[in-house]
């Protein structure tokens, strides 16, 4: 068992014991201990290293943005919640790099950019939204439908605000990064929803695990 996992099961038995709570809404507090703690983790690993290279609020609001449209999306997964932190770390924060570089080209390419990745999002979201995990498949239309639902409602808010904030705040240097991040975070999540983000995540996971089992002895993490 994952130390993440000890850890929510743990705070959940104390908290139905103290509340006198049945066996489902204890499950019910772990899977939400357990979703927090993972989240905290993960950012605050992408915090750490986006700091160290001067990319912190990009990195940041890139995970922020992916992470919400997971929320309904789904997506490949990693095999562990330590594995899973590392990978966002390797993903948003060379993605935060690349934000910068995008800020600093001709406003005409910028916007097409922006414009391209929101296309290929609805497209993704669209054809494979949502995707579950095999630990968890979602078997109900109506869930179906309500992910789908939350996950078009979510994209569409982001492309109006973006839309917005581009015509209010033309050629503003960070303006133009908070889009872009916010574009790239979008678009990167709906990658992950393909065979070929599922495979760019299975490699790293793989690869993660590998290095995992020569530090610990092959205990888990």
């Amino acid at each position: 068992m994952y130390l993440m996992d000890r850890i929510s099961k743990n705070v959940a038995s104390k908290m139905a014991e103290e509340l006198k709570l049945d066996a489902d809404r204890q499950e019910v507090i772990a899977y939400g201990a357990y979703g927090i703690l993972q989240t905290a983790w993960s950012v605050f690993l992408i915090a750490v290293f986006g700091f160290l290279f001067g990319v912190l609020w990009q990195a940041v609001l890139i995970s922020f943005s992916a992470s919400y449209l997971r929320k309904y999306s789904g997506g490949a997964h990693a095999g562990s919640p330590n594995r899973c932190a590392v990978i966002g770390v390797i993903i948003f924060v060379p993605l935060a790099f690349v934000v910068n570089w995008v800020a600093g080209l001709n406003t005409i390419i910028v916007y097409s950019i922006i414009l391209l990745e929101y296309l290929c999002t609805y497209f993704l979201a669209y054809r494979y939204c949502p995707v579950d995990s095999p630990a968890k498949p979602i078997k109900k239309q109506e869930t179906i439908k309500r992910l789908r639902k939350g996950s078009f409602l979510l994209i569409t808010v982001a492309a109006v605000a973006s839309l917005i904030l581009a015509a209010m705040y033309v050629n503003k240097p960070l303006v133009l990064k908070i889009i872009l991040c916010v574009s790239f975070g979008l678009a990167w999540q709906s990658i992950t929803l393909t065979s070929a983000g599922h495979l760019i995540t299975n490699k790293l996971d793989c690869f993660l695990e590998r290095i995992s089992k020569m530090l610990t002895g092959g205990e888990k993490e």
